[in-house]
């Protein structure tokens, strides 16, 4: 989603490395946070990092797997 943001607006480079590879998520998060040819809402804001910290957990942490609800609780934000 984040790269087809970039993509329509046809700045797709300010989110690439110098190889050509997109950024990581991460990075790419701070980035749409940063930018300036559009305005996220405050709930969108905050709801993006939390997202990767769920996915992160998913992927790094033996104890943790992330469920439907826990990306449910999340979506709503994302969208206004």
């Amino acid at each position: 989603m984040i790269i087809e943001v970039f993509e329509s607006h046809k700045i797709e480079s300010k989110i690439k490395n110098p190889n050509g590879d997109y950024l990581y998520l991460g990075d790419l998060i701070t980035k749409i946070l940063n930018e300036q040819s559009w305005n996220l809402g405050r709930n969108a804001r905050k709801a993006l990092p939390r997202l990767k910290d769920i996915g992160d957990q998913s992927a790094h942490s033996r104890r943790f797997v992330a469920h439907r609800e826990d990306i449910d609780k999340v979506i709503p934000y994302i969208r206004t």
